[in-house]
């Protein structure tokens, strides 16, 4: 009990001596564990904040489109249908909008005149933001945007021109209120589904100030008893199972009107003609009856146009899955869900490697301490509870700050790259105990295997030859003494300390190159994406938003933290491993210069070969992902350029970090010791 005691306080003296180093392993931690808990987050709470929006919104289900029209008795119909819960008739126009002298394309939609929250049959609700709903009918409601966009207030008047002016009633509209729509949810609007273009605007009107009787829209939403989340194939299928019941009651009706309409205009043409035909046979003079026979002329043109386009007129029944605004957000949660996956567990591994080279440096710098500890009695295993002990501390410790500090930042963080796409509310973040459990007993687990296999293969010779200065076997290129002997004594020594201990140079470089790979591939899915967004232009298809680029961004900042840590404590884990060394070699009248150099040289070796090795791997890490997402590959010379200036920024930080604590060093202190 005493010596468990004894070893409990050796081990937290051990922290409390070497604060900066348990600190630089508990932010290594930190981020790694943190990153990917809130990425792997950010997924379920983008779809939850979306489904609670839509919820609470009564998004439609089900939408219908049709040229011929629909009344009453189409909701009655459609309301008959077994399994539909709320049907709303909609009247829609596209005009033009004119403010300050801009012209806009601008989406007029009917405000349902039941807005219950209560009612199934208000489907889409809006959410007032400013304002009241309109009293009369030359005032409207729009988006927050279109006031911000065009320095508009409440109150002040905007012209709108519809294609037919007799469409709508009053030209001038009042803006009385400001609103959020599900419905439009997604900033890259379309004036309908079928086809790409844009929409500028949209905004509400009552019902009439439509010049039309008829509604050209019908939304419809079904019954969900299962609850099935609207992200899920289930959910699709049983959307669809609807679609057909609902699209062959709308055709039934549909072709009724069609043919009564095309009925009405041929008796129309049949009755102008035969007008026409009087006038021409009369004994009138014709100069006397011109204006008859233009009116008639125009009469019988109009006519005949709407002949042909209620010949042409179709119907379109679209689900959920189908809205452009729907769809497109669930795309960039798939979008995110790929990254997440991609990028993660990467994450977590590199910081694990970098944990794993630290504890191994520790024990090895301990080895003395570990040996002297064996030979006035104590056992392997109270000696191994102290470095288990750090271990499961920092772990815990670092997983709990990351996992509880990343949840919410950085699902905010893409919310926020989101913003300017897409008119959402603010994410709601929630703890997810499952990720958190995962990436802390990942990261526990592997330190502790570390440990065991460290620390009993490192301990499996005598406490004498362990309290000894361990003796290495001589590197490579001293084999080599054409080469070696060509060496100035520094760089003998420098070459030595970098590739006596391969075990600890590989833990190092694998450390070094999974950060530079992450940094290189965030940089190559970045280039990706804008080169895809290029060709999209020129061959007119829209395959990603820019919101996947700022993602990236948050990626490139992440990699380029981690990278500037771990760089950092390579250079304390040189300098605290070597202290009595460079005490000496500055007792021996070495410039401080001279020492910096002396160890900034092994730090940027090992840094160089790492980098090396993770522009490769960051090349093959962009290419999978980038493939993941069908994109066209391509990383510019300029971000390799980027990662290799990052990385020498860092190290002049290094550089200058250790340049002044090595000035500081008491050569009489240290060489007591």
């Amino acid at each position: 009990m005493v010596r468990k005691k004894s070893i409990l306080k050796d081990a937290f003296r051990e922290i409390k001596l070497n604060k900066k180093r348990f600190l630089s392993l508990l932010l290594i931690i930190t981020i790694g564990t943190g990153f990917y808990v809130g990425l792997k987050s950010t997924v379920k709470d983008m779809k939850d904040t979306a489904k609670k929006y839509y919820k609470e919104t009564n998004l439609m289900d089900i939408k219908i489109n049709s040229d011929v029209g629909f009344d009453k008795s189409d909701e009655i119909r459609l309301k008959n249908i077994k399994g539909v819960k709320g049907v709303n008739l909609n009247k829609t126009l596209d005009a033009t909008a004119e403010a300050n002298e801009k012209k806009y394309i601008i989406k007029l939609n009917s405000i349902s005149n039941d807005r219950s929250i209560k009612s199934d049959d208000y489907i889409n609700r809006l959410i007032l933001t400013s304002g009241k709903y309109p009293s009369t009918i030359n005032e409207g409601l729009v988006e927050e945007s279109f006031l911000k966009d065009n320095n508009l207030s409440l109150n002040d008047l905007i012209t709108l021109t519809p294609e037919n002016k007799s469409d709508l009633r009053a030209k001038k509209i009042k803006i009385v209120g400001t609103v959020k729509s599900s419905y439009y949810s997604s900033k890259n609007k379309k004036i309908n589904e079928t086809d790409n273009k844009k929409l500028d605007y949209y905004m509400y009107l009552e019902e009439n100030e439509f010049g039309f009787n008829y509604y050209n829209e019908v939304f419809i939403t079904i019954k969900n008893e299962k609850k099935l989340d609207t992200y899920s194939k289930e959910y699709e299928n049983h959307i669809d199972g609807y679609k057909d019941k609902i699209k062959s009651v709308a055709i039934e009706s549909y072709n009724e009107k069609k043919q009564k309409n095309i009925e009405e205009i041929e008796n129309n043409i049949n009755s102008i003609e035969s007008s026409l035909n009087d006038i021409y046979s009369s004994d009138l003079p014709q100069d006397s009856l011109t204006d008859e026979i233009k009116n008639l002329s125009d009469e019988l043109n109009v006519n005949k146009s709407n002949l042909s386009k209620a010949k042409n007129a179709s119907i379109h029944v679209q689900t959920r899955n189908e809205l452009s605004s729907f769809y497109e957000y669930k795309q960039e949660i798939e979008k995110i869900d790929k990254i997440s996956k991609a990028f993660s567990l990467i994450f977590l591994l590199a910081t694990t490697f970098v944990a794993l080279t630290f504890i191994m440096n520790i024990i090895e710098e301990q080895r003395v301490q570990i040996g002297i500890l064996q030979a006035i009695g104590y056992s392997k295993f109270d000696i191994l509870f102290k470095y288990l002990l750090y271990a499961v501390l920092v772990s815990i410790m670092g997983s709990a700050i990351g996992s509880l500090l990343f949840y919410k930042l950085l699902p905010k963080l893409v919310s926020l790259c989101y913003g300017a796409f897409y008119d959402m509310p603010s994410i709601i973040t929630s703890f997810q105990i499952k990720h958190a459990l995962f990436a802390s007993l990942f990261t526990l687990l592997s330190t502790i295997i570390a440990i065991l296999f460290i620390f009993f293969k490192d301990t499996l010779e005598t406490p004498a030859t362990l309290i000894r200065p361990k003796s290495y076997k001589k590197i490579f290129l001293e084999k080599y003494n054409k080469i070696w002997n060509k060496l100035s004594l520094s760089n003998k020594i420098i070459i030595k300390n970098i590739f006596t201990n391969k075990k600890r140079l590989l833990m190092t470089i694998i450390g070094i190159c999974g950060d530079i790979t992450l940094l290189l591939a965030s940089f190559g899915i970045h280039d990706s994406i804008k080169e895809t967004s290029k060709i999209d232009v020129l061959t007119n298809k829209i395959n990603i938003t820019p919101t996947l680029s700022n993602i990236t961004i948050i990626l490139i900042l992440t990699s380029m933290i981690l990278l500037f840590v771990v760089l950092y404590n390579l250079s304390n884990t040189i300098i605290s491993k070597r202290t009595k060394e460079l005490a000496t070699i500055k007792q021996l009248g070495f410039y401080d210069n001279e020492v910096t150099s002396y160890v900034i040289k092994e730090i940027v070796i090992i840094t160089i070969i790492g980098t090396i090795l993770g522009l490769v791997f960051g090349s093959l890490l962009a290419y999978y992902v980038i493939n993941i997402f069908n994109f066209s590959f391509h990383i510019s010379l300029v971000s390799y350029i980027l990662v290799f200036i990052i990385t020498l920024v860092f190290l002049f930080i290094m550089n200058l970090v250790m340049h002044f604590k090595l000035k500081k060093l008491d050569i009489t202190s240290v060489l007591k010791k």
